[in-house]
Formats: structure tokens, C-alpha cells, sequence
């Protein structure tokens, strides 16, 4: 039978952006997403899941969102990271 579990070590957990522009008072979208993500209760789901990984062993990855354009790189290719 097929196992359905993801290995630890080559799992992890992305969580992109998720504090200033999203889920915080203030933040860029907070007015647009307010209603949703207070009628699921987002913030409280997400430390859940922040919760479960770190109980299962899993990596959890911060990355901040960033636009190119506004950067002025809009068709310029960018480099892979580094291993």
C-alpha cells in the first residue's frame, strides 16, 4: 500500500508574507481580506498549522513577498538561489 506521509526531512512549510500585508491590522490588504479571514479564523488556523509542524519535526519557512515591477526588474530574468 502507498503511504500518503511526506519524509520530514524534505518537507517543510511556506508561509509567505504572512504578518504585515495580509493578517495585520494595517497592513496593505488587511481591509480587503478582513471579513474572510475573520469568519474562518484565519490567524487562529494558521498557528495551528504553525503548531502541527513544528510538533511533526517539519521546517517552517518565513519569506517576505516582494514585486519586481515596483522594483523596476519587471522582464529581467532572476538567478536561481544558491543550495
Amino acid at each position: 500500500m502507498k503511504s500518503d506521509a511526506y519524509p520530514r526531512a524534505r518537507t517543510g512549510l511556506l508561509l509567505v508574507d504572512p504578518y504585515n500585508d495580509f493578517i495585520s491590522e494595517g497592513g496593505k490588504l488587511w481591509d480587503r481580506v478582513k471579513d474572510v479571514a475573520t469568519a474562518v479564523d484565519l490567524i487562529s488556523h494558521l498557528r495551528q498549522v504553525v503548531s502541527a509542524a513544528r510538533t511533526a519535526g517539519i521546517q517552517i519557512f518565513f519569506v517576505p513577498h516582494r514585486r519586481l515591477r515596483a522594483m523596476g526588474i519587471r522582464d529581467k530574468p532572476i538567478a536561481p538561489a544558491s543550495p
